[in-house]
């Protein structure tokens, strides 16, 4: 089963415009590792009732923080100005992430307007079951926010642990 909805408990985050390297393989299993033990190497401050920030930092994101709910989740987001940007860097991401889980089961999220102020363009998740039966699902997705004189895109990122 996969876990969305990790993502969408980080919409609170801060935000700054920035442009961002992709994600190496070495960050990828650096974070899985963490995973394992509720990212508690990586874990600061409580914010929020089960939201702390993160000490590891993805390149140039605008804020990453683990939340501690159902599962273990660490997620990153990035802001930019244009759509264009954006989407470039999404892919980027989604290509760098991808190359790294070469043979995990992969499911692209549908459009999607649950919340008027943010709109999900698109998405990627993947997914695999370890040995124990926990379940490590990896997600981006690319949305829209619209909010008053505020209109830019986030590029999310990030992995649960359940």
């Amino acid at each position: 089963m996969q876990r969305v909805s990790m993502l969408v408990l980080t919409a609170g985050l801060v935000l700054a415009p920035l442009a961002h390297a992709q994600i190496s393989c070495q960050q990828v299993q650096d974070l899985m590792e963490a995973a394992t033990e509720d990212f508690d190497s990586i874990a600061g401050e409580e914010v929020s009732d089960t939201v702390y920030t993160a000490s590891f930092t993805l390149e140039a994101a605008s804020q990453c923080q683990v939340t501690l709910d159902f599962s273990s989740t660490y997620a990153c987001v990035w802001v930019y100005d244009t759509l264009a940007s954006a989407r470039d860097d999404y892919g980027r991401q989604v290509g760098a992430l991808g190359g790294c889980l070469d043979g995990w089961e992969r499911d692209a999220f549908d459009a999607s307007a649950e919340d008027p102020k943010f709109q999900r363009l698109e998405g990627l998740s993947f997914f695999r079951e370890d040995d124990d039966a926990s379940e490590v699902t990896w997600a981006a997705y690319l949305e829209e926010h619209i909010d008053g004189d505020t209109h830019d895109w986030h590029l999310w990122l990030g992995i649960d642990y359940f």
